[in-house]
């Protein structure tokens, strides 16, 4: 069964990115969504911790290097981790908060060399480069603090776009009125 395209009223309901039309109802295909967002990115953690405590054990064991190097190298790994999640929450933050005033949050753009910067940095990790794989292992671990807050995110009672598709309902119910 579909969802509806008209509430009670007649009203017509926003089709929403991922969502589609379910939010109205809440109904079975709704929480299917839900639960499919958060096992997605609840992988995506598994996946970036796994390589963050790989990463991390191979620096433990590593009897080359000394161990005050090695304990600096676990504290900036763990303040990288930290610091990329508080940039992540904030940023899901201040969306959140523009979404619910009624205002889109701007995207940044990235500069015309990015997309020419990452296909030359694969091809030098396919090649063998140990500084462009260290960079890879680097950026990495930014994406551990990433899916920390994706998967907290995905918990929210309500998206910011359901909200927002709610007051939109009700502000055209107000105008009916």
């Amino acid at each position: 069964m579909s969802a509806p395209t008209r509430t009670e009223d007649g009203l017509p309901i926003e089709r929403l990115p991922w969502l589609g039309r379910s939010w109205y109802k809440r109904g079975p295909s709704y929480w299917l969504r839900r639960v499919t967002a958060v096992l997605l990115f609840a992988v995506g953690l598994a996946v970036a911790g796994l390589w963050a405590y790989g990463f991390g054990s191979y620096i433990v064991t590593d009897r080359g290097l000394p161990v005050g190097v090695r304990v600096m190298i676990l504290v900036v790994v763990a303040g990288a981790i930290v610091y990329s999640g508080f940039k992540a929450w904030q940023g899901f933050r201040e969306g959140e908060r523009l979404r619910r005033a009624g205002r889109r949050p701007t995207q940044r753009r990235l500069g015309t060399g990015a997309g020419a910067t990452g296909m030359s940095t694969g091809a030098s990790v396919r090649r063998g480069s140990a500084v462009t794989s260290a960079f890879l292992v680097i950026g990495s671990v930014f994406f551990l603090g990433w899916f920390v807050v994706l998967v907290l995110w995905s918990l929210q009672p309500e998206y910011g776009i359901e909200h927002q598709a709610r007051q939109a309902l009700e502000q055209l119910r107000a105008e009916r009125r």
